[in-house]
């Protein structure tokens, strides 16, 4: 029984709770603007913590696990924050924001997936009678990867869409 409880709740964790509809392409509602998508993969490390994501200061959500924004904007310079707006998740936020700033040109698509590098992190395990105690050094790095459409439709595809809901 408690191996079933534990794949449930993993399983909540994957997918991220995120109830809005998978993956479609979506046409611009303006041939000048063009599109920005903001992806996570469905993977386990991580999936506690749910960065918030800006786009020229505006509030797009929060990127959970398996999970994709999306933005039409104007075409030019833009600026993608991936930060820190409420402690949601089991972890909130706790890393420092990051900026991207990016060119858009109307009628494109623009793909980024959300990466986040531990590389520099150790993890030790202590085992003290039936209790197991874990302990981290180090900092984690988050970043936003640009992916070619072909690429990241075929990743996205599966993931679903942030719905904004008022705060």
């Amino acid at each position: 029984m408690k191996i079933v409880n534990l794949l449930i709740f993993a399983t909540g964790i994957l997918t991220g709770c995120t109830s809005g509809p998978l993956y479609k392409p979506e046409s611009l509602s303006n041939p000048n603007n063009g599109a920005i998508y903001i992806y996570r993969e469905a993977m386990f490390k991580g999936a506690g913590a749910k960065p918030s994501v800006f786009i020229n200061g505006t509030y797009y959500g929060l990127l959970s696990a398996g999970s994709y924004v999306r933005a039409e904007v104007s075409s030019g310079e833009h600026t993608i924050e991936i930060g820190n707006k409420s402690q949601q998740g089991l972890m909130g936020w706790g890393l420092e924001p990051y900026f991207l700033k990016v060119n858009i040109v109307s009628s494109e698509d623009y793909f980024y997936k959300f990466i986040i590098d531990d590389s520099d992190v150790d993890i030790s395990v202590m085992q003290i009678g039936s209790v197991a105690a874990v302990s981290t050094s180090g900092k984690s790095n988050v970043f936003l990867k640009t992916v070619k459409k072909e690429e990241a439709e075929e990743e996205i595809n599966k993931y679903k869409k942030v719905l904004l809901k008022n705060l």
